[in-house]
C-alpha cells in the first residue's frame, strides 16, 4: 500500500492506539482524534488526508456528525464508519460512506477498505 493520510476517530483510547499501531505498520500516515472538535482541528490544519475512519455508536453520537462534516465541507475523503451498533443500514448509508465495517471486524478487513479508499489497491 502506498502511504495515504487517514484520520482515525473513535472515542476509545484503547481502539485510537491499537489502530495508529497497526495502519502506521501498513504504511499509513494516521492521525488520531478522540472528539468531534480535536478531528475537525486536524482536518482543517492537514492537507493530503484522504480516507477517513470514523466509530459510529449511540454513547458518543459525534462520529455521525463527524462524517456528514466531511461529506459537505472535504468531499474528496472518503469515510470508513465503524460500527457495532444494530444500526438501520440506511441510516449508515445516508451518511454517504465509501464503506461500512460492523464490529468485530478484522485487521484485513479495514486494511483492504483504507486500501480501497485511497485507491492505493493492495490491502493484504
Amino acid at each position: 500500500m502506498n502511504r495515504p493520510s487517514l484520520l482515525h476517530a473513535d472515542p476509545e483510547p484503547s481502539l485510537r492506539l491499537l489502530m495508529s499501531l497497526e495502519l502506521s505498520k501498513a504504511g499509513c500516515l494516521v492521525h488520531s482524534a478522540a472528539s468531534l472538535a480535536e478531528a475537525l482541528a486536524i482536518l482543517a490544519g492537514s492537507s493530503g488526508i484522504c480516507v477517513a475512519v470514523i466509530s459510529i455508536d449511540r454513547e458518543h453520537a459525534w462520529g455521525a456528525d463527524l462524517a456528514n462534516q466531511i461529506r459537505n465541507r472535504w468531499p474528496a475523503i472518503r469515510t470508513i464508519l465503524t460500527t457495532g451498533a444494530s444500526t438501520d443500514d440506511s441510516a449508515l448509508e445516508g451518511l454517504g460512506a465509501f464503506a461500512c465495517l460492523r464490529k468485530p471486524y478484522t485487521l484485513g478487513e479495514l486494511l483492504d477498505a483504507v486500501s480501497s479508499a485511497a485507491g492505493t489497491g493492495g490491502g493484504t
